[in-house]
């Protein structure tokens, strides 16, 4: 018999959502894991199931999962219960708790972010589609899944990105913001050897026929006490 799933996605939306399950996917499924949906015309995102079973909805013409990400559930029963105590709690969806709950990494979408990781060495052979995705990446560091999608001729990607990020191949948006290098300035200060008051007198002396050089190091006595 066909097996559905209701999912929550990480959108501020107050109804479930049930796909169905390919039967190429059966038993590898479980409440708690993570899948790989279609939303919208050309949008995909990770999203959680949240309960298996054999009612299609009427509402509405029923989607297949694209693909399964996890094994095993990365959501227990308990987590499920505090998710929905938080969403009445605060007045908000699943979807909004989903978001604000789980790293970016692990609610890879469309418009997510990703960058090559230049320290990567493959301890594996690549599947050709990896290895192009790297190619295209390698080409320019810094796109996102929607941009590689359409250089891979429109095809969902979020499962080979999943497997990416799993080889440490890639980062994605949330690796980029552990990357931020803080902007430095360059300071200037007096060498051990002129920090006694009679090697900077001398220091002065030398630079009697250097006038711009001695107003500048007065400047620099003033600024600095």
């Amino acid at each position: 018999m066909k097996v559905y799933a209701d999912v929550i996605v990480p959108l501020p939306l107050a109804n479930r959502y049930t796909y169905s399950l390919p039967e190429s996917l059966a038993g590898q499924v479980h409440t708690g894991s993570r899948v790989v949906v279609p939303f919208g015309p050309r949008r995909y995102y990770t999203a959680i199931i949240e309960r298996l079973h054999q009612c299609p909805p009427q509402e509405y013409e029923v989607k297949e999962i694209s693909e399964v990400l996890d094994t095993h559930p990365v959501l227990l029963p308990e987590q499920f219960k505090l998710w929905e105590w938080i969403a009445s709690y605060y007045i908000c969806t699943l979807g909004d708790v989903y978001k604000a709950a789980l790293p970016s990494g692990m609610r890879i979408e469309s418009e997510t972010l990703v960058q090559y990781n230049p320290d990567f060495e493959a301890t594996t052979p690549l599947t050709p589609h990896e290895q192009e995705v790297l190619d295209l990446l390698a080409a320019n560091p810094e796109q996102s899944i929607k941009q590689l999608a359409k250089a891979c001729g429109g095809r969902s990607l979020l499962p080979l990105i999943n497997q990416l990020i799993a080889k440490g191949a890639i980062f994605t948006q949330e690796e980029l913001k552990r990357n931020y290098k803080p902007k430095t300035e360059d300071r200037i200060r007096l060498t051990p050897a002129y920090e006694a008051e009679a090697s900077l007198r001398a220091l002065f002396d030398t630079l009697n026929r250097a006038p711009k050089q001695q107003a500048l190091l007065m400047k620099y006595i003033e600024l600095s006490g």
